[in-house]
C-alpha cells in the first residue's frame, strides 16, 4: 500500500513530454519563403504564404498566439482547422520536400491542439518554470481515497464514487481559473497538482469497474 502511494505521489512530478513528432527536423529544409515578412504563425509567413523551416518551441507558437491559460476555444479551433487544411499533404503532391516538411508541421500541430484545448495540460506549459512552496497533496487523502477505492465492490458503489471524483475535478479547475485570474502562480500550480491526483485516482476506478 506505502509503496503504491509513493509511486503516485512521485508520478504528479513527472513533466508532461512532447508527443513524438517524428524524426524531420525543420532545420534541414531550405525555406520555402523569401521575402522575410513576419510570420502568421510556425509554418507559414504572413506574406507569400510559404512554408517556413522553424522548429516550434511551443504549442501556443505552433498556432502564433501569445501564452496565456485564457484561450477563445471557438478561435482555436477555427485557426486548427484552417493550418489543417493548409498544411495537407495532398497540397504539396509535386514537391517531396515540402510534402515531408508540411507533414512534419502537422504532427506539431495535432500535439499542440491537444495541449492547448486541455486547461491542464495547458496550465502544465505555463507553470513549468513557477516554483511551488505550498505542500503537496496530502498524504493522509491519498491514502483514505485509495483504501476506499479498495474497499469498493460493486460498479454502484464505483460509479457513485466517480461521480464524486468528476465533482472534485470540476471544482479544481474552477478554482485554477480563479488563481491564474489573480496571476497566483503558486496556488494554481497546486491545482494542477491535485486534479493529476484526482484523474489519475479517475483512471483506477475505471479500470476496478471494467474488471467487475
Amino acid at each position: 500500500m506505502w509503496r503504491k502511494i509513493l509511486n503516485l505521489v512521485l508520478s504528479l512530478k513527472i513533466p508532461m513530454k512532447k508527443a513524438d513528432v517524428g524524426a524531420v527536423n525543420p532545420s534541414t529544409f531550405k525555406s520555402m519563403c523569401t521575402c522575410q515578412a513576419p510570420l502568421e504563425n510556425i509554418a507559414f509567413c504572413s506574406q507569400c504564404g510559404a512554408l517556413n523551416s522553424i522548429e516550434p518551441t511551443s504549442p501556443f507558437q505552433v498556432f502564433g498566439l501569445q501564452e496565456s491559460f485564457f484561450i477563445d476555444r471557438s478561435f482555436l479551433n477555427k485557426i486548427y482547422f484552417d493550418l489543417q487544411n493548409k498544411l495537407h499533404p495532398d497540397r504539396f503532391s509535386s514537391h517531396d520536400e515540402e510534402r515531408a516538411l508540411a507533414e512534419h508541421y502537422s504532427s506539431y500541430l495535432n500535439w499542440a491542439y491537444q495541449v492547448l484545448k486541455d486547461p491542464f495540460k495547458r496550465a502544465e506549459i505555463l507553470l513549468k518554470d513557477f516554483p511551488s512552496s505550498v505542500s503537496q497533496i496530502d498524504l493522509m487523502e491519498q491514502m483514505e481515497k485509495h483504501e476506499y477505492l479498495e474497499s469498493l465492490s460493486s460498479r454502484d458503489t464505483l460509479s457513485a464514487f466517480e461521480s464524486r471524483i468528476m465533482e472534485e475535478k470540476n471544482k479544481i479547475e474552477n478554482e485554477m481559473v480563479d488563481f491564474f485570474k489573480e496571476k497566483n502562480h503558486e496556488k494554481a500550480k497546486y491545482c494542477l497538482a491535485r486534479f493529476k491526483y484526482f484523474d489519475r485516482l479517475l483512471r483506477e476506478v475505471l479500470v476496478k469497474k471494467e474488471g467487475l
